[in-house]
């Protein structure tokens, strides 16, 4: 560990293979805090980004980021993403929807302008306030400007009324084939998680009351 400066920790970059008890370093190949604890290398997860504000589509069929502003940073830096590399991204919220004809609703997981992982489906018609949440994690196969991504979740909603209290859930799988995505990481990419509603009408709401996106190595 590298003398603190103006109050702050600089801890050393190193590679992986550190095995004295204790060690704290920073690893240079998997950009991440590393620690060797217990006989074994372990990486440090941290959040980077908690929505404090909600956001989604209301009376529109645009697609529309659920992840709504707040504290942090959404942004995977140029070179961030390499072999091995694990984010997990989750969040909940609240919708919507017509008494009948409310229509598909498309749920996107994206890296900048790249969906990495999707569910369509008909969501139960007549809902108010009722709740819904989403969870998934990416890794990263292989680095470069054609990159490979892969990730797998989830995503959960009601089929009862928020003043109801509780009842059965609907769960969609978030890319189910499995299937890998061609992402470029030598450059800047963005986290998002999007809404789609194929109909526009006032009672076809879905809005994200939290969003968080984790570095989980």
């Amino acid at each position: 560990m590298l003398a603190p400066a103006s109050g702050v920790t600089n801890f050393e970059a190193a590679t992986t293979g550190r095995t004295n008890q204790g060690d704290l370093w920073n690893d240079s190949s998997q950009k991440g805090l590393s620690a060797f604890l217990a006989g074994l290398q372990q990486q440090i997860n941290t959040t980077i980004y908690t929505a404090t504000a909600s956001a989604g589509p209301s009376n529109s069929s645009a697609e529309t980021s659920i992840i709504g502003t707040g504290v942090g940073t959404k942004t995977l830096p140029a070179g961030y993403l390499v072999a091995g590399k694990a984010v997990r991204i989750r969040g909940s919220g609240v919708f919507n929807t017509l008494s009948a004809g409310n229509g598909v609703l498309t749920i996107r997981v994206k890296l900048g302008s790249t969906t990495i992982a999707s569910a369509a489906f008909t969501p139960t018609a007549n809902m108010t306030n009722s709740p819904f949440e989403y969870d998934l994690r990416l890794v990263c196969r292989a680095a470069g400007a054609s990159g490979s991504i892969i990730a797998e979740g989830h995503a959960e909603l009601a089929t009862y009324n928020g003043s109801t209290g509780n009842g059965t859930r609907n769960n969609w799988d978030l890319n189910a084939l499995s299937a890998s995505v061609t992402v470029d990481t030598t450059i800047s990419q963005v986290v998002d998680v999007t809404a789609q509603f194929a109909t526009a009408n006032a009672s076809n709401v879905f809005t994200g009351a939290t969003g968080i996106v984790e570095l989980l190595n």
